[in-house]
């Protein structure tokens, strides 16, 4: 991956060591709208498995609507203050 990949994704920007070579970027949703994202990085390249990654994605569509409650949560507390 060259630094011009990255040009075209400026959320990531900063975000991958330039080491990386294997990157896995999987969207947390919540109500349609993309609440985080899930990184994953490895050095070797084509490190990641296409069933790791599903099993990664689906991982993620169960943490993520406890995340955002935890969230949601922590907002609230705050605002309380």
């Amino acid at each position: 991956m060259t630094n011009d990949y990255w040009s075209e994704y400026p959320a990531m920007a900063g975000k991958v060591p330039p080491t990386a070579a294997s990157v896995v970027c999987v969207p947390m949703v919540v109500n349609g709208e993309i609440f985080g994202v899930l990184g994953l990085g490895a050095i070797q390249r084509y490190h990641f498995s296409p069933n790791f990654v599903g099993t990664v994605g689906s991982v993620v569509e169960q943490i993520t609507p406890l995340l955002y409650q935890a969230w949601l949560a922590s907002e609230w507390e705050q605002r309380a203050w």
